[in-house]
């Protein structure tokens, strides 16, 4: 007598690894990203820095020591625990270190999603569980770099997939949220998700009137967690400004905080959530009040900044998943079909591990290698300043972009004009160098610098230093070095 369940659980077995085969792929899209195509982000270096004067003065508010033009009253580093393990992989493992963090962060968030389309559709719709893994990717997948947020959106992720998980087969696991809020407090603003997320179950929890009690307690419990951090205080305050009085925000000057509709990419990230919405509308009966309100909260931050999509992923993806009409998983079940994903995902292993950069590979070389014309560093131009310009005032004149690594790489010699973190100045320094239809050249007279460094295409202070008597004596592909007028001299006449 045979077992006719034998070949049905042979084929689920082959759905379930074409399933994971196919998210591999998916991952390995963000892991290629960050080896193949991105540099370092920026803010990496400022970060490094910051990390390294909390070593030396505790963890507490600090008043900056990078930037001659920042306010010098107590600012919050509220990433603070974040930018320890990034100076720790720095310091053991360098520039590669950072690398290969940031491809393991990706890889797991956007596998984390996945885990939690299995979670809400009880581990069926699979072929949709990929499409929404996929959506979930395209999301996110341009807002994640080696910085604090990160590994923030991949413990939030991880709390997502508990509580999702928890909807579905309830246990114990779900308070680990607890302790993954706390951690959270000490990496990145973001962690109010977590009271966010916890708050909606609860609405719909009493309009359904179940779970009110444990998602009360758990509420409870999350919003004393979020608070779990030395800089609670500041913290608070520097959320506030983000929201009400850092003009850098607010405007369209840095990419990641621009609407999510911005652009024409933005309009087609737009698009497919409608068609989300639409879909989840239609088969309003697979979600629960909870999910809904989830849903509406996340696409509310997304719509306030574009780099809240992310956010706004964790739970549209799963949703998408139960509620895009359902796609077959014949497809998955067939051998040949996991063959060639699985030949596919090693093929594309090998590509990446060939693209990363070996021991051999100085740090200068790799972050420019695209060229001049995409995001780059003035590597080149730090390395002739260092050698040649002695520090007189102390000072040198830089862009936005670059403040981090040049206070990073000139940092014991200069202090920058300005680095990536917005809320260490005022909204009238700003006004005079980023925000009107040109830089005021005052805000450059006031203080005496030693030295600038620009980035050779696209400079916004470029002709403004040139009219004021700056010249230039160095350059390359990437940046331009430019000093000070030469004083003038006088000479008494004789008798």
């Amino acid at each position: 007598m045979t077992d006719s369940s034998a070949p049905l659980e042979k084929t689920r077995d082959l759905a379930a690894l074409s399933f994971w085969l196919l998210i591999g792929m998916i991952a390995l899209i963000g892991v290629g990203k960050s080896v193949i195509n991105n540099t370092l982000d920026p803010d990496v270096f400022w970060h490094l820095r910051v990390a390294e004067q909390l070593d030396r003065d505790g963890i507490h508010p600090l008043v900056d020591q990078l930037s001659y033009m920042s306010m010098k009253t107590p600012w919050t580093p509220y990433s603070w625990f974040a930018e320890f393990v990034m100076r720790g992989v720095w310091q053991h493992h360098g520039y590669r270190g950072a690398i290969a963090g940031e491809a393991f962060m990706v890889a797991a968030f956007i596998v984390i999603i996945a885990l939690t389309c299995v979670a809400y559709t009880g581990g069926g719709r699979r072929l949709n569980g990929v499409l929404a893994t996929a959506f979930g990717a395209f999301l996110s997948i341009p807002y994640l770099s080696f910085r604090p947020i990160t590994m923030a959106l991949v413990l939030l992720a991880l709390a997502t997939w508990l509580l999702v998980r928890d909807r579905r087969r309830p246990g114990y696991g779900v308070w680990l949220i607890v302790p993954i809020t706390a951690l959270l407090a000490n990496i990145h603003l973001c962690v109010i998700v977590v009271p966010i997320w916890v708050t909606c179950l609860l609405i719909g929890a009493v309009r359904e009137k179940k779970d009110v009690r444990k998602y009360a307690i758990l509420l409870a419990l999350v919003v004393l967690a979020s608070c779990a951090t030395p800089m609670l205080l500041g913290a608070v305050k520097a959320a506030w400004r983000y929201e009400s009085a850092d003009v850098m925000v607010s405007s369209d000057i840095i990419a990641e905080m621009r609407p999510v509709y911005y652009g024409w990419l933005g309009k087609v990230t737009v698009g497919l959530c409608a068609a989300l919405f639409v879909a989840a509308v239609i088969r309003r009966e697979r979600l629960r009040d909870g999910d809904w309100l989830m849903l509406i909260a996340g696409a509310l931050l997304m719509l306030r900044l574009g780099r809240f999509a992310p956010i706004f992923a964790l739970i549209a993806a799963p949703v998408a998943a139960a509620t895009v009409p359902a796609l077959s998983d014949r497809l998955l079940r067939r051998p040949i079909i996991a063959a060639v994903l699985a030949i596919a995902l090693v093929l594309n292993l090998v590509r990446i591990a060939m693209a990363f950069p070996g021991a051999d590979v100085p740090m200068e070389k790799w972050v420019n290698r695209r060229g001049p014309e995409l995001p780059s560093f003035p590597v080149g131009a730090a390395g002739y300043v260092d050698k040649n310009v002695p520090p007189r005032a102390g000072r040198l004149i830089n862009e936005f972009n670059a403040g981090g690594y040049l206070a990073w790489r000139l940092g014991e010699k200069f202090k920058v004009f300005v680095d990536g973190r917005t809320q260490c100045y005022t909204p009238r320094f700003w006004a005079a160098t980023y925000l009107g239809d040109e830089p005021n050249a005052s805000v450059f007279e006031r203080q005496s610098a030693d030295v600038a460094i620009l980035p050779r295409l696209k400079s916004r202070f470029h002709d403004t230093l040139i009219e004021m008597g700056w010249r230039s004596v160095w350059h390359d592909d990437f940046a331009e070095v430019l000093l000070p007028p030469m004083p003038t001299t006088t000479t008494a006449p004789t008798e």
